[in-house]
């Protein structure tokens, strides 16, 4: 009787670090999935972040190519305005000179006279 009951125990030991060895083995791959997830997760993180700046510099790029051609476009019209000024003030003083010169037209000014415009705006 004894002895069946050594036997009943050891069978239940044995068992028992069946179960324990089962036990520590489920934990052990639980703990190495738990790992892969966490690592995919930083992976993915560390993916998104980077497209995240990819697109944030992108659109600083746009915004300063787009604030750039609007500089460009504000300095030709200012280009344009001064040389339509110029242009008009150039008129004002053939027309100034043709006028005192007794000419009926600033078509009939004379070379001399178209070099040396600036003299009659003083006037």
């Amino acid at each position: 009787m004894e002895r069946q009951e050594r036997e009943r125990q050891k069978e239940e030991e044995r068992l028992l670090r069946e179960r324990q060895r089962e036990e520590d083995r489920l934990l052990r791959e639980q703990r190495r999935e738990q790992e892969r997830r966490e690592k995919f997760l930083q992976k993915e993180s560390l993916r998104t972040e980077k497209m995240r700046q990819k697109e944030e510099l992108h659109r600083v790029k746009e915004e300063a190519r787009i604030k750039a051609a609007s500089e460009r476009a504000i300095a030709r019209r200012m280009v344009k305005d001064a040389m339509d000024l110029i242009e008009d003030e150039r008129l004002e003083l053939m027309e100034l000179a043709a006028s005192k010169k007794g000419l009926s037209s600033i078509l009939a000014l004379d070379y001399e006279t178209m070099q040396n415009l600036e003299s009659y705006g003083g006037e």
